[in-house]
């Protein structure tokens, strides 16, 4: 398994390096896979100096949305996604369920005072880069990422996925799915929601576009 891991990776890196491939296309803003490695190498590089392990976005969709996203599973690290549709208490059980030790948002807020919170624009701004290696320390049985339910009956479940199972689900997509680097995925989901897997992941992996869908005021 550390092999497809590994495999993984140096894919997503490979990729990551492109100086001529469209990431991120939305409207007229079309942003090259180069350019989103350098915001990437950014958070990463906060990820490890800080020693973050369980991280929670509350965010729209966009470049730094993605390249945070990156950035974690790159660094082994947990990604718990809350949704700015849920009620504040809903998000407050969420984070504190999953045990994050940080929220990234692309907005200030507050939860609560014991909730630590940072926002994209202070990280990119302070922070310098680590560059990425070709050496991958992500272990099989990390946790790559943290789904709740809508806690419709009650209290919000937690679904842990491990990275050997995320990379094992991709890995099945790719399989029976024909997919190309030509492709423009369309990212309609809620961020929130487990399907964002299949749209991010396999876009990064194959050196393909991605188009979120935004509400715009």
């Amino acid at each position: 398994m550390e092999k497809v891991i590994n495999n993984f990776y140096t894919k997503i890196l490979s990729n990551l390096r492109n100086k001529n491939k469209i990431f991120y296309k939305y409207n007229r803003n079309q942003i090259k896979y180069n350019d989103v490695l350098k915001k990437v190498e950014k958070f990463y590089s906060f990820l490890k100096n800080n020693n973050i392990k369980r991280i929670a976005l509350y965010c729209d969709k966009s470049v730094n949305y993605y390249a945070t996203v990156i950035a974690i599973l790159l660094s082994g690290k947990t990604w718990i996604q809350l949704s700015k549709n849920n009620p504040k208490k809903r998000n407050i059980t969420i984070i504190k369920e999953g045990l994050a030790d940080l929220v990234i948002s692309d907005e200030q807020i507050k939860f609560n005072n014991k909730i630590k919170i940072k926002h994209f624009d202070e990280i990119l701004n302070n922070q310098k880069p680590t560059k990425l290696t070709s050496v991958c320390k992500i272990k099989p049985k990390s946790l790559s990422c943290i789904f709740f339910t809508s806690g419709s009956t009650g209290k919000p479940k937690g679904v842990k996925i491990t990275y050997m199972s995320m990379i094992s689900s991709l890995n099945h997509q790719l399989k029976n799915l024909k997919y190309s680097k030509n492709d423009n995925f369309s990212d309609f989901h809620e961020s929130s929601f487990v399907m964002s897997l299949n749209t991010i992941l396999p876009c990064i992996v194959i050196g393909s576009s991605i188009t979120p869908f935004l509400i715009e005021s």
